[in-house]
């Protein structure tokens, strides 16, 4: 490979992972993003490369030799959840957005009619959201996949939130109830009666 710079990537545990080979001038985005092809990375897990127990700055247009890596560094890969932003909108879609780039990762379609709140499942692998046309439903945050719609309020659904063990999802609705359901079945497990108005907003205990 002439011209170029091999480095050597490894895990936190020291372990060789793969071995790369880029061209002289190589930027650190290029660098991180051969490793993300080489080691079959999806796009949600934010990659950061470590050398001499110092994380490289997050600024990707830095070159390689800019940043002081020379040819045989030996470069530790460490592997995080990336941040993402989920929008609720009048024109019947939520979004999944990435906080880094801000581009739209996914868009939850299907409502047909104004989505009035969205929600990450505590471990961020669901999606809730709450509409106008009397439902809530539960959505893969990955596929953008409509898993659940849960259909029994007679009114607009105001909110949707999953409890902490992501198991449950409640709702709160302008019929003047409230409602729990089964995030797995979409069962409607209970209804809470007493509100005199709209309900809306409800959330569990931690």
């Amino acid at each position: 490979f002439r011209g170029g710079r091999r480095f050597v990537i490894q895990s936190i545990t020291g372990e060789e992972i793969i071995a790369v080979a880029v061209e002289s001038g190589a930027t650190l985005s290029e660098l991180l993003a051969q490793v993300a092809a080489a080691t079959a990375t999806p796009p949600e897990v934010k990659l950061s490369l470590v050398l001499g127990g110092g994380v490289l700055p997050a600024d990707h247009d830095l070159t390689l030799e800019g940043l002081g890596i020379t040819e045989g560094a030996v470069l530790t890969l460490v592997k995080g959840r990336a941040r993402k932003l989920l929008t609720a909108c009048d024109d019947a879609t939520a979004k999944i957005w990435s906080t880094t780039s801000g581009e739209c990762l996914l868009t939850l379609g299907g409502h047909g009619s104004s989505v009035l709140s969205a929600v990450f499942s505590p471990d961020g692998a669901s999606v809730a959201t709450a509409c106008d046309n009397l439902t809530a439903k539960v959505w893969s945050a990955t596929s953008g996949e409509c898993l659940l719609t849960l259909e029994g309020h007679k009114y607009r659904v105001r909110s949707a939130v999953f409890s902490p063990d992501a198991a449950s999802v409640a709702t709160a609705s302008e019929d003047r109830t409230a409602k729990i359901w089964s995030a797995t079945s979409g069962e409607c497990l209970l209804t809470l009666e007493g509100h005199s108005d709209w309900v809306v907003s409800a959330v569990f205990s931690p």
